[in-house]
């Protein structure tokens, strides 16, 4: 049902039908779930599984039904936002919040769950869930990148009427910083990358030249203090990733117009690259790997002549990011941790674990590849 409720969602073209086969495959994963971890001594895991894919469900549902009230528009092909940031981030928090992508409680239920079916080699069940959560990707991103790029600029609604997706947005950042700490995160240099977007964003007054050497200056002071923690090869890793991102981003100061969520997204972006290299678990790893996808799709689909291929180098990266999590899934299965040491000690013995990763770190490289060279796409977005 998760599966094919997604597929029929693709073929979609009113908004109502494709939130409702949204949330008949939502109630099919949860059911699935709720059948298949069921077990004694397993309450935490239950709460933080079943409990995380309700309330994200339940408040980023209600948050795109009723922003679908607020722009009035019942077919795809007829929404805009665009001239709306507001409305744009609110949408954007909802639609990352539904394809289950963090920092929200989604993303944590469903590492969760593939961890323990994993111990339990339910393999075809995680391809299966795996596949369903990548079609439910597909058509709600594409529906986002559409709707913030349409010349259409009206809402018929007035701007209080937003105040209650704000608050969806809210409990489900709150609700997410919950299920993070129960799910295991209690690092918290893994929310640095969001808190230097967060306060990039705040100072959207300023001249765009102003607020991208605020940017940079913050994500370089940022940086340097992850980078030493370090030693050894990660600490050369992160300077090099930190150093080379401020140093190509300094052409961006070349743009003087106001460039709305541009530098926040940069923030994130540039920060959650040292930030990589700090991971010690593979929960942690998977975070900042999926906050430097969706910064990067948010960047990219800045451009307007690239949202297709925006769209493409989200599912591309979505799909490398899967076969990360099936082989940190089965070097848990194995070793009993969700340690990157583990890997110095059993990962030999579990062959298929590089296997998954090498494949997914291959599928990340060339998504990334081809889209700088593409015409139109990242370098030009980058760029602009």
């Amino acid at each position: 049902t998760f599966v094919f409720s997604n597929l029929i969602g693709l073929r979609q073209s009113k908004v109502q039908r494709l939130l409702g086969y949204s949330s008949v495959g939502q109630m099919a994963l949860m059911t699935t779930a709720a059948a298949l971890i069921y077990r004694p001594g397993a309450e935490a895991a239950m709460l933080v599984v079943i409990g995380g894919l309700f309330v994200n469900h339940l408040f980023a549902k209600v948050g795109l039904f009723w922003l679908a009230g607020y722009v009035g528009r019942e077919r795809l092909r007829d929404w805009s936002l665009a001239g709306h940031p507001a409305a744009i981030v609110i949408f954007g928090i909802l639609i990352a919040a539904i394809a289950g992508l963090p920092p929200f409680p989604g993303f944590f239920a469903k590492w969760q769950f593939i961890l323990m079916i994993a111990a339990d080699h339910r393999y075809l069940v995680i391809a299966l869930i795996l596949i369903g959560s990548l079609l439910e990707a597909a058509y709600m991103f594409r529906w986002f990148g559409h709707a913030v790029h349409r010349d259409d600029t009206r809402l018929y609604a007035r701007p209080a009427e937003l105040l209650p997706i704000y608050g969806m947005g809210a409990l489900l950042i709150v609700s997410g910083a919950i299920v993070a700490l129960l799910a295991g995160i209690d690092a918290h240099f893994v929310a640095l990358p969001l808190v230097a977007g967060l306060a990039v964003w705040l100072a959207w007054n300023l001249p765009a030249r102003l607020q991208g050497v605020f940017a940079l200056v913050l994500v370089l002071g940022a940086g340097i203090g992850l980078i030493r923690e370090l030693s050894g090869l990660s600490q050369l890793y992160a300077a090099i990733l930190l150093s080379g991102g401020v140093v190509v981003s300094i052409g961006c100061l070349a743009r003087t117009e106001p460039r709305p969520g541009f530098y926040p997204l940069l923030a994130v972006m540039l920060l959650s690259l040292p930030a990589l290299a700090r991971a010690s678990t593979s929960l942690e790893f998977l975070v900042i790997w999926e906050l430097i996808t969706l910064s990067s799709y948010f960047l990219v689909l800045q451009r307007r002549t690239a949202i297709p291929h925006a769209l493409l180098y989200l599912l591309f990266s979505l799909a490398a990011a899967f076969f990360l999590l099936v082989g940190f899934a089965l070097m848990h299965a194995a070793a009993g941790t969700i340690s990157l040491s583990a890997f110095r000690t059993a990962g030999p013995d579990v062959p298929a674990v590089f296997v998954l990763l090498a494949i997914g770190f291959l599928i990340k490289a060339g998504a990334a590849g081809v889209h700088v060279w593409l015409p139109g796409t990242y370098a030009e977005s980058y760029d602009d």
